[in-house]
C-alpha cells in the first residue's frame, strides 16, 4: 500500500468512527457543542480514533506487512514490547492537506474528558509531510484569496472552520506555528495584502505582530485584526456573533497602530523602566514605515511619553 492510498483508507476509518459508531459519539458531541455542523464537519473530514486500537487492528489484518511504513507515516505506533497501537488513539482528526489538495497528515486534538497534556498531537514529519511548508485549508481557500486579493491569516484549525462555515473562505490557518519562508512564498502565489486575525490575549498578540514583521519584510500589505482579550476567532464568532466578527475583522489596523495598542497593554506606563522599553519596541517597529509616519509617531511619543526631543532623539539613534 502507498502513501496517498494507506491516508486515504485510514481517513475514511476515522470518518466512520466519528459518524457511525457509538465510540465516536463523543467526538462528534464535542463539535456539535463547539457550534460546527454537519456540513463544516463532512467537509473538513473529521474523523475520530477509538481507545482500543479497533481502527489499527483493521489496518494491520489487511496491510500487516506495510506496518513499518505505517509507523513512519505516523498512522501507528509500535512500542518496545512489538504490540502495535494507533498513534492518535483516542483522539479527533483533522486531515491536513498540502496546497494541492493531497492528504499528508493529521492533527490529532484531545477531547475534554481526556487528561493527556498535549491538546494537539501531528503526524511526524515524513518524505510527504513537512510542517513548514503546510498551511491549513490553503488549497480550498485560494481560489477565494485571489478574487478577493487577500487572505486572513488565523492560527488554529477550528478558527479557520468556524470562519469558513460563516461564508468567509478566504481564510487559511498556521497550525499554531510561526510563518516559515516556504508559507511565506506559498502566500506570494495568490496575494500580497493579509489581516492577521490570532487570539486576543497577550500571546496571540504577540504571534501576531511577529508573523506580521516577517510579512512586512517579505513586502506584504498586513493589517492586524484586534480580538477582544477574552476570545480566539472562533469563539468570537460562536459567542459574539458573524456581524461583530465582521466589523473587527474589516477593522484591522496597521501593524503600528496595533503595535501601540498591543504595548500599551503589555507595559506599565507609571513606571519609567517599562516606558523607555516601550519606547523601544515602537521605534523598532517604525523601522518598517514612511519617513513621514516616522515623524509623525516620534513627535506623538514624545508628548504621550514625557520625553524631551533630544532625550527621544537619542533612543531613536540607538534604534536605528
Amino acid at each position: 500500500m502507498d502513501f496517498k492510498k494507506a491516508m486515504h483508507h485510514i481517513n475514511e476509518l476515522y470518518q466512520f468512527a466519528l459518524l457511525h459508531t457509538e465510540e465516536g459519539e463523543s467526538g462528534l458531541n464535542y463539535l456539535k457543542e463547539r457550534g460546527f455542523t454537519d456540513e463544516t464537519i463532512q467537509k473538513f473530514g473529521y474523523g475520530r480514533t477509538t481507545p482500543k486500537d479497533k481502527l489499527t487492528e483493521s489496518l494491520l489484518k489487511s496491510e500487516a506487512e506495510h506496518i513499518k511504513n505505517f509507523a513512519e507515516w505516523g498512522l501507528v505506533r509500535q512500542k518496545e514490547n512489538g504490540s502495535i497501537q494507533d498513534f492518535f488513539k483516542g483522539r479527533l482528526m483533522i486531515p491536513i492537506h498540502d496546497d494541492k489538495g493531497a492528504l499528508v497528515g493529521f492533527a490529532g486534538r484531545t477531547l475534554p474528558h481526556n487528561t493527556h497534556p498535549a491538546k494537539y498531537l501531528n503526524s511526524p514529519e515524513n518524505d510527504y509531510f513537512k510542517k513548514r511548508e503546510v498551511l491549513y485549508n490553503f488549497h480550498q481557500a485560494k481560489k477565494s484569496i485571489v478574487e478577493k486579493n487577500y487572505a486572513v491569516l488565523m492560527e488554529g484549525y477550528f478558527d479557520v472552520a468556524m470562519a469558513v462555515q460563516n461564508g468567509m473562505e478566504n481564510v487559511i490557518g498556521t497550525m499554531g506555528t510561526a510563518l516559515t519562508i516556504e508559507n511565506i512564498a506559498r502566500l506570494k502565489t495568490v496575494t500580497n495584502n493579509i489581516i492577521i486575525m490570532y487570539d486576543g490575549d497577550i500571546a496571540g498578540m504577540e504571534s501576531a505582530r511577529s508573523n506580521a514583521t516577517l510579512l512586512q519584510e517579505q513586502g506584504f500589505n498586513v493589517r492586524i485584526a484586534m480580538v477582544p482579550n477574552e476570545y480566539d476567532p472562533h469563539e468570537l464568532l460562536l459567542y459574539m456573533g458573524k456581524e461583530l466578527f465582521v466589523h473587527i475583522l474589516m477593522s484591522a489596523l496597521t501593524v503600528m497602530n496595533f503595535t501601540i495598542h498591543y504595548l500599551q497593554k503589555k507595559y506599565d506606563l507609571s513606571n519609567e523602566s517599562n516606558r523607555m522599553q516601550y519606547v523601544g519596541e515602537i521605534l523598532d517597529t517604525l523601522k518598517h514605515e514612511s519617513l513621514e509616519y516616522q515623524r509623525e509617531v516620534f513627535v506623538w511619543l514624545c508628548n504621550t511619553c514625557g520625553f524631551n526631543y533630544e532625550h527621544a532623539n537619542y533612543y531613536l539613534q540607538q534604534a536605528y
